[in-house]
């Protein structure tokens, strides 16, 4: 059975040949000529070297593999010109611990009462072998007045924003807005409130339809860089996240695209099927 397993050392074997099997169907492998493959017999499957793999031998493959993806770590996506927010005890503390010289911790008062730019804070943590996002909690654009908070992993309520922001939301640098029924931007504000510690403001246009905005730099340029959301009208230019997304995940994300853009129709399409569309 195949599995993912932990990679526990390497090491170096100087420059041998490399092997390119190409199948039938078109699937190509590159590979060392002692690397075994999977490869049918009359009695099942044997383990064969790729270097005495014949053209009229059938290579096994599995039909589909069961493999996904771990959720992603937000705070890994957030850009280093940002700031994190008042980590002045723990700055203090790895301070004393390793070499400091060139990230300027003194002059710069990152010890006292100046937040310290995400680059430094995580060259910082990497010197005293610690992970950095782990303490990147509520991170600060510079000249900012209101911190943000960042969760440690995308959920289910992260994947739905992503979705919904991707199908009815607009994004520039600075804000996140959307539009929908009461019950999305409700939704949305809850989500704004408890994930990233903000508060949306409100606003209906004449002809009556609601919006909200997320002021925030930091969450716009995440989604922008990260989602496949891009800043302005979206038109074609909208793309899947490009990030990857465990399969629970991207299904909250497309219930939330399908949320702001979906339709079930009764019409049918060329082949007389019904159709889902997203408008």
């Amino acid at each position: 059975s195949l599995a993912p397993v932990d990679i526990t050392d390497t090491f170096e074997m100087n420059r041998r040949p490399v092997l390119k099997l190409t199948t039938r169907t078109g699937d190509e492998i590159r590979l060392s000529e002692t690397h075994p493959l999977p490869v049918l017999s009359e009695t099942g499957i044997e383990w064969v070297p790729a270097g005495d793999i014949q053209p009229d031998q059938y290579i096994a493959r599995p039909r589909r593999l069961e493999v996904d993806v771990e959720p992603p770590d937000l705070r890994s996506l957030i850009p280093d010109e940002f700031h994190v927010y008042r980590s002045y005890d723990l700055v203090k503390e790895l301070s004393d611990r390793v070499q400091t010289d060139d990230l300027n911790v003194d002059s710069g008062r990152y010890k006292y009462d100046r937040n310290i730019p995400v680059d430094q804070f995580r060259e910082l943590c990497r010197r005293a072998e610690i992970d950095p996002h782990r303490y990147m909690e509520k991170i600060i654009c510079r000249g900012g007045q209101i911190p943000t908070t960042i969760p440690k992993y995308v959920d289910d309520d992260l994947a739905w924003f992503a979705g919904i922001v991707a199908g009815d939301g607009y994004i520039t640098c600075q804000k996140v807005s959307i539009t929908g029924t009461p019950e999305i931007l409700s939704e949305f504000e809850n989500i704004v409130a408890e994930k990233f510690q903000r508060n949306v403001s409100s606003r209906t246009s004449p002809a009556g339809t609601g919006s909200v905005t997320l002021n925030s730099r930091l969450v716009s340029d995440i989604l922008s860089k990260n989602f496949g959301i891009p800043e302005g009208t979206k038109g074609e230019e909208l793309q899947m996240p490009e990030i990857g997304l465990p399969k629970a995940l991207l299904s909250e994300y497309l219930s939330g695209l399908f949320d702001a853009d979906g339709s079930v129709s009764p019409r049918k399409n060329e082949n007389g099927s019904p159709c889902v569309e997203l408008y």
